[in-house]
């Protein structure tokens, strides 16, 4: 028994460095805004999972009676965030990021890991290597960040007819003013709708410099984008102009309100024009920045995460990230690999504690892991960590897509998607700059027109689905 497990860790250890020799590799050094979000739009078919769950009751009361109506309920996913994960806190793999925001960011880090621990911001995770020593171990430290998706803005622009009129009501009988922008994003509030009322000349007010946002998302205050970040993080006129444009999203986005409208007639219900839940998201706003959280980030355990103490000093404990294998091989450029999976995945790491540092030869890896980590603390409801937590979704976690270095990238071994529940399957190319990007895709449920009471609704014992399910 000794003599086999001997042979098996042997056998183990030559496939594991065979295969890290074999590992895809790239040097890619940014994404700009145009193309994240072009990449982010040509990936919705395949990622938004749209389905009629079920037909809600509502009521109207007016000065003539009481009328009913039945409408549809939908559930879809949504590119809500841009996740990002890197080794230099100047170097992000986002281009516009970095000019308007990587200066200031580092050095309001700087000023807080001088608060903490009295020393420079590089030494932070443990990243310095003096004189060279440790540039060829496994031990690695990443930054993290959770970004508003520029893309979420075309969940604002098409309705069930395609592309949103090219004009609103102006609420005084059937009076309709043409919109500057598409979907009359114009008219938006928040930072977004604020910049774009800038850039068109119908107002837009209240900007104030980078460090002054930082510091104040620091100090916990009142969050929101701001009209020079919008513009800085390269605009996003031309995007939506061109998302406007895309006759693939036209079509699709057409056929998709085509559908809607038959199941609704087959079940005797209203759509009204809504194709999509409202986003509970600002494009381009920071909702997690890991410099800013720099104490728990950085020092790890027990400083970050002691709530968590039972699943860290538990080691069969269920927190593992890594790529779930169907069967006891993985196959590694065209290199057919014989190992034998415990459990049937590949552990790359654990989710707790939540910090920057991690234990593992593969730098793709090692991002994947990181961006699991950022994600949760996003999402969790109670939370010391140093974050602006989005509204909720709703309806939860939709899938990731990878948009950088390789857009829409699956892990070898695994259904090829454009987006994967499962972040560890989103592919394994390693960037030698360090830097890897995904959409995290959320999922929303919504009624389709909501005038009225809600009184019911009615839930099919298996949705509708006209979109292919996000697989694992």
């Amino acid at each position: 028994m000794k003599k086999l497990l001997k042979i098996t860790m042997i056998a183990l250890s030559f496939a594991a460095t065979f295969a890290q020799a074999q590992l895809p590799t790239m040097n890619v050094s940014k994404m700009d805004t145009s193309g994240l979000f072009s990449s982010t739009v040509s990936s919705v078919k395949e990622c938004i999972y749209y389905c009629v769950d079920g037909i809600s009751l509502y009521m109207i009361i007016t000065p003539w009676g009481v009328k009913f109506y039945w409408t549809l309920n939908v559930s879809h996913n949504s590119p809500d965030l841009l996740m990002m994960t890197y080794n230099d806190i100047r170097e992000s793999p986002w281009e516009e990021f970095d000019t308007y925001f990587s200066s200031a960011y580092a050095n309001i880090t700087e000023q807080i890991m001088q608060a903490i621990t009295s020393l420079p911001l590089e030494v932070g995770g443990g990243r310095e290597k003096h004189k060279g020593w440790g540039r060829h171990q496994s031990v690695a430290f990443k930054e993290a960040a959770a970004i508003g998706h520029p893309a979420a803005v075309i969940m604002k622009i098409f309705d069930q007819s395609g592309l949103k009129p090219d004009s609103r009501p102006t609420g005084w009988r059937d009076e309709r003013e043409p919109c500057l922008t598409p979907g009359c994003l114009e008219h938006e509030s928040g930072g977004l709708g604020n910049s774009i009322r800038q850039e068109t000349g119908t107002g837009g007010t209240g900007n104030i410099d980078t460090s002054s946002w930082l510091t104040n998302f620091y100090n916990g205050g009142y969050m929101n984008t701001t009209p020079g970040m919008v513009n800085h993080f390269g605009g996003n006129m031309g995007n939506i102009e061109s998302a406007a444009n895309n006759e693939q999203l036209n079509t699709f986005m057409g056929e998709l309100g085509g559908q809607l409208g038959i199941i609704a007639q087959l079940h005797g219900a209203k759509t009204g024009m809504r194709l999509f839940c409202p986003v509970n998201i600002t494009p381009f706003m920071p909702y997690y920045l890991s410099g800013l959280d720099a104490l728990q980030w950085r020092m790890g355990y027990p400083i970050s995460d002691f709530k968590y103490s039972q699943y860290i000093l538990n080691p069969l404990s269920g927190d593992s990230i890594g790529t779930t294998v169907k069967e006891n091989d993985i196959n590694i450029a065209d290199q057919n690999l014989q190992l034998p999976f415990i459990n049937q995945r590949e552990h790359w790491g654990h989710m707790f504690p939540r910090e920057g540092v991690l234990n593992h030869i593969w730098d793709s890896k090692r991002g994947t892991v990181t961006v699991a980590r950022a994600a949760h603390i996003m999402i969790e409801d109670q939370s010391t960590r140093v974050r602006y937590k989005p509204n909720e979704s709703n309806n939860g976690f939709g899938g990731w897509g990878k948009l950088f270095p390789v857009m829409g990238e699956t892990t070898p071994g695994h259904e090829s998607a454009a987006c994967h529940k499962n972040v560890s399957n989103t592919g394994i190319t390693i960037n030698e700059t360090g830097g890897y990007a995904w959409t995290f895709w959320r999922r929303y449920n919504c009624d389709l027109k909501t005038t009225g009471i809600h009184i019911a609704t009615v839930k099919f014992p298996e949705p509708i689905c006209i979109t292919p399910k996000v697989p694992d």
